[in-house]
């Protein structure tokens, strides 16, 4: 529609009904404004497309095509497709192509998108050696100018790796903007997180270790204190002593004290007695006085203040009261009368207490006594009543007066006594002062004891304080030194990482350059192209100045260890590829699509999402695929509520997600939506979308790889080599193994407890406040973590210990490993030979799986036994290994390539033997070594290096053939000579025999002799050849029949493949210790294709077994007759049409669930279904018994994927006519002689014979194509049914029903025209071919065919019997028993002659087989190379990826480079440096070019010359540039690369070949040295030319037209021979003044010289070659003979006119015998026959016993040879 839109500017039917009313009213009222008056339909709507095609813009986008490639001849196909379906796409459209940016796009782009990246470096100086990618770079270039230029060269880089990608394995990857931008994307990001988290590791470190060295400063404090304190300790201790020492010496005086006053109180007792006697009787006096005065004293205490107060501020108080108080101020003695002096004396404040406290004893005299009583106490009104009615507070001091003065009275009369008292008191005093004396001194005594006591204590409790305190301060400093000794690791390593912290910022942009380019464009590649990527991108850096970690992990780098284990906690490999594609899958910007031949990366998908669905985390992972019913709602599903989804299968994607892979987001009302087909969806940001394919060599169109992220979980070597490793050590030692597993699981949990616990001590260290040891918390924190710690990390050193002792035993097994990973590599390099070679892991695993599990697990008995069982056991387990792998592999590949694969499966196990040397050798390891030194130099130079020895011994100066003895010149050909040289060179021990072959006298050379003439030569090799050098290697069969097959390749090429068979059966046969296996089943090296064993016991019910066979061979005839005899149901569908797709699915889903059988036939007729076929087994959930049978032709068309998954089979037809015969005869229709065949006459048996003996023959010659036949014809058994249906009709209608026909009645020239150019000569488009067959045809049907003695086989081609043969006649009989007898009674193989082919006919083939077996082993051994180069780091800095891309002087070279760059060095110094031109040629500036145009043959020898100066010029230049390549000195270029690519395999490169016709098989080194010859005869015939035109008096044309007929010319040797031939019967023409039809063209092939010389109308040829035949120049005819080619010496062409008679058989009767007869000829240009240049009509030697006749002459398929 919308190339209609284009074209005619409308879509028809797009405006129907109401929308065409109003479109045609609007366009009425467009038109009117514009002043036209359109009234009609029609033209309002032709307004309306004019409107639009002058108003509508369309810009379409259309991605590449997705078959599109490197080859632009690809896009060009597709683009015309597209042009023709929709020309307006193209005719009405600007077309805009736009291809992958310019490296100036690059430049900026990745300038301007890194504008917010601090890429700017002070100081930067960009080194001189800086590698330019983009070419306007500015200089000197600053540090973000260098960074964006590295950007260019990462991008350019990947371009290159696409490019060898295509060339070395086939396929197409794609490098575009997108990636590009992603790759900056990934930069910008990691950069800003990675110095994010760098930073803030870099701010917890420097906290850390300042809280560690103030902890550090805090300790060397705690004990300068401790010092102190020890000291103060001391001081303390001593004083305590002392302290101890006086209490001592107290305590005794205070006991001698203690005594003496003990009597002074015993003396003081007795007088404290008389004391009291006296006492009592004063007391007694005293006690009537003292209870008044005690009593007056109470009152006056009672006074109250108020009262007193009353007293005191009476101004004029009242008498008695005035008495009162003058009596008590008397008493007191006081002696103012007056009352104011008494107030002043009142109100004291201590007149109260003075009161209280008088002493009437010491203050009362006599006198003062009398005059109380005079003054006051006579007084009447001194009363205590009178006075205490004036004033309460004066009657109290009333009554204490008087009280007082009574009282002095009585003390007064019992004075003596008391003074006798007071005596005897003053002496008790006395004692008791002596005794208070003692007792103070006592009580000194005790106080200070108890002082010393206290001050003891308080030293003894100070003393322990310290003590408590240096114990503490001595606990804490040896915590803090505990502490700081157990960190001292972690501070010694953080320490490193806070240096380190600048270097990591210095190589923080190299760092994350090399990440985001590994995630943005690395992960398309395995292993090897990654890590060749890397080291290429970090060379760039390196010699950028961009500084890059050396140690750089990128899985690492990309990860953190707790993702790592938990990685593989869900099932992924432990290997670098997994782990950086694991990163991958966890940083993408693009949604992954996922390579996973194997299904790890579904597994490990899986069990992820699993894991955090069951943590709540996420949700599980939902697969599907797009066969899937469900797709679209699970798809819709996932986007709404942000689930993750993987779609399995995606090598065809489903445009329907489009939008989601571009992200076609929009924001509406705040929803986020994304359209999905025909409706909006609620796009969730946790969406995951993950894409996969189990196809590896899948190949993805330019937009879906810029828009996805490959991740390749390809298998890689490591990767394999440790999963059988794991597999056989679980079987052979199960309880190692179990330990091995828990130890890795033990160290990956330790490892990542040790990475927590030392986070937890940072954020522990960061997280204390003040200081760390004054935090209980803190340290005690620390000390657990640290103690854990190291806990964890004893535990860790123990099971690295136990881990060692594990691997030690492991060890053992690895060389096993090794090999397994070699086999299966093997296998997968074989699909470089052939496309149909195609071998999954499943397969390979299967094959280890039965090798360890067939034979009963040793564990018990390896536990215990020594390394002798122990090799005895893996010796075995290798074995079984090879011979299982190719018993099943062979079974896959044709008969042909068993060998190569057998060559293939011998390098590795030659290459564990030398290993096992290596480790085993005791005291010989010199001489061990040089063994396999030799070893490996004669393997390189059959393998490798012999095609570069070739070269460089043709470049240098030949060295002359050997002289050999007379017996072994005849039997040695010049081919051999001429390559003895070459071994002569290359190799030292063949150099000695070579040169010992030209001494050899005659009686020595029987066996060399007997060698060379042997049929199993290979048997029979000179020990002097293989053994030429010493004994070094006999005690090794292997090498001594590696010599042999390199003697027998270059004496006897047609038994190299028995020679290579023997070399492998040497390698294998020792396999059991017993010596070498002279055969291949002696060695257990045989094809096993069982097919009852395969379907019952080697497949799973999803596994497809796939018959394939060659073209017109149907194996599907063995499934019906397995499932008969097995019983087994089974449902045959053939392909090719709508409905056998329909029935095809409806079978298999009915088997699936029933378990029956499906045989679907000729699948080769729908590859587009059996993609489907392939993802639908996938999932097909089928019964144990279900088996898919599925049979083919071996057609390119074949999925690969389908191939992989299925269990391939590869059927050829027998060879040898026996088992053609056999199965022609086999048909069910010849079987119990029905109804049908009664209809028949008897006859029809002996025709169907002869019908079978034809197709037998034909078929058989394909075998010795292009002898047998010049093409490899698909005759098939339809051909031989085709056939048999026309002779049943044609005899049937002439036997009109009778039992019985008469042989003669037979319709014969039917028959004969049928067969001859219908059913078998349809098939064919050679003449030649055609004539081969008629003679068959004409000899076998005809009526003499029923008779008794009938010769199939004359008895001159009858090699069987030996002695005088018999012809082989025609078996009698008219029954098929009879005939199928006869069958079973002949020989397995014939003789070629039964074939109408010569002797040799099988040794022409053989040789042929032998040189392609030795191409396709180079092939797979280059390949080997690659492989070995990778796994040894053979190149440096990635040069090997392109060496040409920046400049690499300093890189060693890869080895295919190094062998490149010697075959161009080789090649140059064999090719001349130029070629003269013709004088008269315009390129030379000669002005007789117009005159040479005239004369045809002048004007091809001149095209020749320039032909050839063009083609040497290219070919010269090509060779320096590719030199200049492998030296580093140049980059590549496409062109380059494909020349790299063809050095390394051998070919020859198709600029080079395309110039002239090159041979199929010819090999690099061969065309160089036939170019060679090529220019050297144009030179030659350039300066015939010249020397003719120099001579004055013959200077014209026809001088040179004489001087080119005088000499001969190599026919084969023109670039175009074809056009001299045309040309030479243009000059004969031109002199016989004729047409070019009236000429005809005679050869003569004996005419050196004769009467033809001078004939104008003959030109010399030589070069000439007779295949099939003889020419006897003494008969001048033809005669048969073994096979043999010819070379013949100069021979003439000649061209006559037709009617002279003397063309086509009229050159016989000058030339030839008179019995001799004339048969064509062809004249090929080329062994391989594919260009016919003319035909030569030559006599054949017809004489009496001559075997040579016009049909055996056309069955031999006798032809010339030009080249």
């Amino acid at each position: 529609r919308m190339n209609t839109l284009l074209a005619n500017s409308e879509v028809p039917g797009l405006f129907v009904g109401d929308e065409q009313t109003a479109l045609l009213a609007a366009c009425r009222e467009g038109a009117a404004r514009d002043g036209l008056l359109l009234d009609s339909a029609d033209e309002l709507l032709r307004w309306f497309a004019q409107q639009v095609a002058r108003n509508l813009h369309v810009v379409f986008t259309m991605n590449p095509p997705p078959a599109a490639s490197a080859d632009s001849a690809a896009d060009s196909d597709s683009l015309a497709a597209r042009a023709a379906t929709s020309p307006a796409l193209f005719n009405r459209c600007v077309v805009d192509w736009f291809g992958d940016w310019s490296d100036q796009a690059l430049f900026q782009v990745g300038r301007e998108f890194t504008a917010s990246v601090d890429l700017d470096v002070p100081g930067f100086v960009a080194p001189d050696s800086l590698p330019v990618a983009y070419a306007a770079l500015p200089l000197p270039a600053s540090h973000r100018d260098t960074v964006a230029n590295a950007f260019v060269a990462v991008h350019k880089t990947v371009r290159a790796a696409n490019i060898r990608l295509a060339r070395r394995r086939g396929r197409t990857a794609h490098v575009t903007p997108r990636h590009y931008l992603d790759f900056i994307q990934h930069f910008t990001r990691l950069y800003f997180a990675r110095r994010d988290a760098l930073e803030e590791q870099q701010r917890h470190v420097n906290v850390g270790l300042d809280k560690l060295q103030a902890t550090v400063a805090q300790v060397e404090e705690l004990r300068g204190s401790l010092a102190a304190a020890t000291t103060e300790l001391a001081a303390k201790t001593q004083q305590a002593n002392d302290k101890l020492a006086r209490m001592v010496q107290g305590q005794q005086e205070a006991e001698q004290k203690q005594a003496a006053s003990l009597a002074l109180q015993a003396e003081l007792a007795t007088q404290d007695a008389a004391i009291e006697e006296r006492r009592v009787v004063v007391v007694r006096d005293l006690e009537r006085a003292e209870p008044a005065v005690e009593e007056a004293q109470r009152a006056v205490s009672n006074i109250k203040k108020q009262q007193l107060t009353e007293v005191r501020a009476m101004a004029n108080p009242p008498a008695a009261v005035k008495l009162a108080m003058e009596s008590v101020c008397t008493l007191l003695g006081h002696r103012q009368t007056d009352w104011k002096s008494l107030q002043s004396i009142i109100r004291r404040d201590d007149f109260i207490a003075s009161i209280v406290n008088f002493d009437a004893d010491r203050q009362m005299s006599r006198a003062l006594r009398a005059q109380m009583r005079r003054q006051f106490l006579e007084r009447a009104e001194f009363n205590f009543e009178t006075v205490n009615r004036a004033s309460k507070a004066c009657g109290p001091l009333v009554k204490w007066v008087a009280a007082q003065v009574e009282f002095a009275e009585i003390l007064d009369r019992v004075g003596p006594l008391r003074s006798e008292v007071k005596q005897l008191e003053r002496d008790a005093e006395a004692t008791r002062l002596r005794a208070a004396t003692l007792a103070q001194m006592l009580a000194e005594l005790e106080a200070d004891i108890a002082r010393y006591k206290d001050e003891y204590a308080l030293l003894i409790a100070e003393t322990e304080r310290l003590k408590r305190e240096m114990a503490r301060v001595e606990a804490k400093v040896a915590r803090s030194l505990r502490l700081l000794e157990s960190l001292a690791s972690e501070r010694g390593r953080w320490e490193a990482g806070s240096a380190d912290f600048a270097a990591q910022m210095r190589t923080l942009v190299g760092d994350v350059l090399l990440a985001g380019a590994l995630l943005a464009y690395g992960g398309l590649y395995d292993q090897q192209y990654r890590d060749q990527l890397v080291q290429r991108w970090a060379a760039q850096l390196a010699r950028s100045a961009v500084g890059v970690r050396p140690d750089m992990r990128l899985a690492e780098y990309l990860s953190t260890a707790e993702e790592r284990l938990a990685w593989q906690a869900h099932g992924l490999p432990d290997d670098a590829l997994a782990m950086e594609n694991a990163a991958m899958l966890a940083h993408f910007n693009r949604y992954p699509l996922i390579v996973d031949p194997s299904g790890a990366a579904t597994h490990f998908l899986q069990q992820q999402h699993l894991a955090s669905a069951s943590s709540g985390a996420g949700h599980k992972l939902t697969v599907t695929s797009f066969l899937d019913d469900a797709f679209l709602k699970q798809l819709e599903s996932a986007l709404r509520f942000g689930n993750a989804i993987l779609i399995t299968d995606v090598e065809h994607l489903d445009p329907i997600l489009n939008p989601v892979l571009n992200r076609e987001l929009r924001r509406t009302g705040g929803r986020v939506l994304i359209r999905l087909g025909s409706q909006d969806i609620d796009f969730s940001p946790a969406f995951r979308l993950y894409l996969s394919t189990r196809d590896p060599a899948a190949s993805f169109a330019p937009d879906l790889s810029s828009r996805v992220t490959f991740v390749n979980f390809t298998v890689t070597r490591a990767s394999l080599q440790a999963q059988c490793l794991a597999q056989v050590m679980r079987h052979e030692r199960p309880d190692v193994d179990a330990r091995r597993r828990d130890l890795l699981r033990l160290q990956g949990e330790f490892r990542l407890r040790l990475r927590a616990l030392e986070k937890e001590l940072l954020r522990a260290l960061n997280a204390a406040q003040g200081n760390i040891l004054d935090d209980d918390a803190v340290v005690a924190t620390l000390e657990t973590l640290k103690t854990e710690a190291a806990e964890i990390a004893r535990k860790t050193a123990e099971t690295d210990g136990v881990m060692r002792e594990v691997d030690s035993v492991a060890a053992s097994f690895t060389p096993l490993a090794r090999c397994c990973a070699a086999v299966y590599f093997a296998l997968d390099r074989l699909a470089a030979i052939h496309p149909f070679y195609q071998f999954s892991l499943d397969f390979f695993l299967a094959i280890f799986r039965q090798v360890v599990e067939r034979a009963p697990s040793p564990a018990a008995a390896s536990a215990a036994a020594g390394d002798d069982d122990q090799r005895s056991r893996l010796r075995s387990l290798r074995r079984d290994l090879f011979r299982l792998a190719y018993a099943r592999a062979a079974a896959s590949v044709h008969h042909d390539s068993q060998l190569v694969l057998l060559l293939q499966l011998a390098q590795i196990r030659l290459r564990s033997a030398e290993e096992e040397a290596e480790e085993g050798n005791g005291g010989d390891a010199a001489g061990a070594q040089e063994a396999w030194a030799r070893v490996n130099a004669d393997l390189d130079f059959l393998l490798r290096d012999a095609s570069v020895a070739a070269v460089a011994a043709s470049a240098s100066a030949p060295a002359p053939a050997p002289k050999l003895a007379e017996p072994l010149a005849a039997l040695v050909g010049a081919d051999a000579l001429g390559a003895m040289d070459v071994h002569a060179r290359s190799l030292g021990w063949c150099r000695v025999w070579i040169r010992s072959l030209e001494g050899l006298e005659a009686a020595d050379a029987g066996e060399w002799a007997a060698f060379l003439a042997a049929a199993d030569a290979e048997r029979r090799v000179p020990r002097s050849a293989s053994l030429a050098d010493g004994d070094l290697l006999r005690a090794m069969p292997a090498a001594v029949a590696l010599r042999g097959l390199i003697v027998v390749r270059l004496l006897r090429p047609d038994r190299v493949l028995a020679a290579a068979a023997r070399f492998a059966a040497a390698v294998f046969g020792g396999e059991d210790g017993d010596g070498a296996a002279s055969t291949l089943e002696a060695a257990g090296m045989a094809a096993d294709a069982n097919l009852r064993e395969i379907a019952t016991a080697e497949v799973a019910a999803t596994t497809p077994i796939a018959l394939c066979s060659v073209a017109g061979h149907d194996a599907a005839n063995r499934v019906d007759a397995l499932a008969e005899e097995m019983r087994r149901p089974v449902v045959s569908v053939a392909m090719g049409s709508v409905e056998g797709f329909a029935l095809a699915d409806q079978a298999i889903a009915a088997a699936a669930k029933s378990g029956g059988w499906v045989l679907l036939k000729n699948v080769h007729l729908a590859p587009a279904w059996l993609a489907q076929l392939e993802k639908r087994l996938q999932s097909l959930r089928a019964h144990a018994l279900f088996r898919l049978f599925l049979t083919m032709e071996i057609n390119p068309a074949v999925p690969h994927s389908l191939l992989r998954r299925a269990r391939t089979l590869v059927f050829e037809p027998a060879p040898g006519i026996r088992a053609n015969l056999l199965e022609s005869l086999s048909d069910a229709s010849y079987a119990g002689g029905g109804s049908d065949s009664q209809a028949f006459p008897a006859e029809r048996t002996r025709l169907h014979f002869l019908l079978a003996w034809l197709h037998s023959v034909v078929v058989e010659r394909l075998r010795y194509a292009p002898l047998g036949w010049t093409s490899r014809y698909e005759f098939s058994d339809a051909d031989y049914a085709c056939a048999r249906a026309t002779v049943d009709r044609w005899i049937g209608a002439a036997a009109a029903g009778k039992a019985n026909i008469d042989p003669a009645r037979i319709p014969w020239a039917a028959i004969r025209a049928l067969l001859g150019a219908s059913v078998y000569g349809g098939r064919i488009d050679s003449d030649y071919d055609r004539r081969v067959l008629e003679s068959f045809v004409a000899r076998w049907f005809c009526a003499d065919a029923y008779g008794a003695d009938f010769a199939l086989v004359d008895a001159a081609d009858n090699g069987i019997g030996g002695g005088q043969a018999a012809a082989l006649l025609a078996p009698e009989g008219t029954r098929l028993d009879d005939f199928v007898r006869w069958c079973h009674a002949l020989p397995d193989s014939e003789p070629p002659t039964w074939l109408g082919l010569p002797p040799n006919a099988e040794t022409l083939l053989l040789e042929q087989k032998g040189r392609r077996l030795v191409a396709d082993a180079r092939r797979l051994r280059a390949l080997m190379d690659d492989d070995d180069d990778y796994e040894d780091g053979d190149d440096a800095g990635g040069d090997r990826l392109d060496a040409g891309d920046g400049d690499s002087e300093g890189a060693r070279q890869p080895a295919h480079m190094r062998q490149a760059e010697t075959l161009a060095a080789s090649f140059a110094a064999a090719l001349p440096e130029s070629l003269p031109a013709l004088s008269s040629s315009p390129d030379a500036g000669g002005s007789g070019g117009a005159e040479h145009a005239h004369v045809p043959l002048l004007r091809v020898i001149e095209r020749e010359n320039a032909v050839a100066r063009s083609l040497l010029a290219q070919v010269r230049l090509d060779l320096a540039q590719l030199r200049a390549v492998c030296r580093g000195e140049r980059k590549q270029t496409n062109h380059l690369r494909r020349l790299l690519a063809d050095f390394g395999a051998g070919c020859v490169p198709r600029a080079w070949a395309g110039t002239y016709t090159v041979p199929r098989d010819c090999s690099l080194t061969a065309w160089v040295a036939d170019f060679a010859s090529r220019l050297e005869q144009s030179r030659e015939l350039v300066a015939r030319i010249e020397r003719s035109q120099s001579q004055p008096p013959s200077s014209s044309p026809g001088a040179a037209v004489r001087e080119i007929q005088s000499h001969r010319v190599w026919l084969g040797g023109l670039l175009h021979p074809e056009a001299f031939v045309t040309a030479t019967r243009q000059a004969v023409a031109k002199q016989l003044q004729c047409s070019l039809e009236e000429l005809a063209i005679s050869v003569s092939l004996d005419a050196g010289t004769g009467s033809d010389d001078g004939d104008p109308s003959s030109f010399a040829v030589s070069g000439l070659r007779i295949e099939g035949a003889a020419w006897l120049p003494d008969r001048r005819a033809l005669a048969l003979n073994d096979g043999a080619a010819e070379r013949l010496g100069v021979c003439r062409l000649k061209w006559v006119r037709r009617s002279d008679g003397s063309a086509n058989g009229s050159g016989r009767a000058q030339h030839a015998d008179p019995l001799a007869a004339a048969a064509g000829i062809p004249v090929y240009l080329n062994a391989d026959r594919s260009v016919l240049l003319f035909e030569a009509t030559l006599p054949i030697d017809q004489a009496a016993g001559s075997a040579t006749t016009a049909s055996a002459v056309v069955q031999r398929a006798v032809a010339l040879i030009a080249a």
